[in-house]
């Protein structure tokens, strides 16, 4: 949740400290999205830290919520923005067209 900035926030902490989202062509910082939630940074499945991520983030909710199979409703790349968000993920930028 980008309302949650810095810290306080387990799966975004521990994919900044696994370096496992996309990066901004910029650098140094995740390219920043929009989708129906709001403002996002994406996993980067090629990277060889993503399967750990992941697995680490299921084992967690599986021992909060048993559950016998997962669906990734976000699975597949998809923004609101056209490319990066302008405004990164900063709650209430709209994205793609400058505004905020």
């Amino acid at each position: 949740s980008s309302k949650e900035w810095p810290g306080g926030y387990p799966p975004r902490d521990e994919g900044l400290a696994q370096n496992v989202f996309v990066m901004s062509k910029a650098g140094g910082t995740p390219a920043a999205g929009r989708v129906w939630p709001g403002a996002t940074w994406f996993v980067d499945f090629f990277h060889p830290n993503a399967s750990a991520y992941w697995h680490r983030q299921l084992e967690v909710w599986r021992s909060k919520v048993e559950y016998d199979g997962v669906w990734l409703d976000m699975n597949e790349p998809s923004n609101f923005c056209d490319g990066e968000c302008p405004s990164g993920c900063v709650e209430g930028s709209e994205g793609g067209d400058g505004e905020e």
